[in-house]
């Protein structure tokens, strides 16, 4: 699989990235999953689990987002006041 298909994307949903990816593979050839766990609890029990780290990862970006804002942020004079007309 190419490097583009492997990519992670910020806040994808994990399972339609999976679905599709599979389609595709079974689309140019690849072999079925027969007799192997697919089923709805296999399959829901490894959406909650891509979706969990989805979800510690957006937290994980979000974190660090404030943090550059804040650290960006132009420091205040006073008690909050407009530089210039205290």
């Amino acid at each position: 699989m190419p490097a583009h298909a492997r990519r992670q994307y910020a806040h994808q949903q994990p399972s339609l990235t999976a679905k599709k990816l599979r389609l595709l593979e079974i689309r140019s050839g690849a072999p079925t999953m027969k007799g192997q766990r697919t089923g709805t609890f296999a399959t829901r029990e490894k959406m909650r689990e891509a979706e969990q780290a989805l979800a510690l990862a957006a937290e994980a970006s979000y974190v660090r987002m404030v943090r550059d804002w804040q650290a960006a942020a132009p420091k205040k004079v006073g008690a909050t006041v407009t530089p210039g007309r205290a």
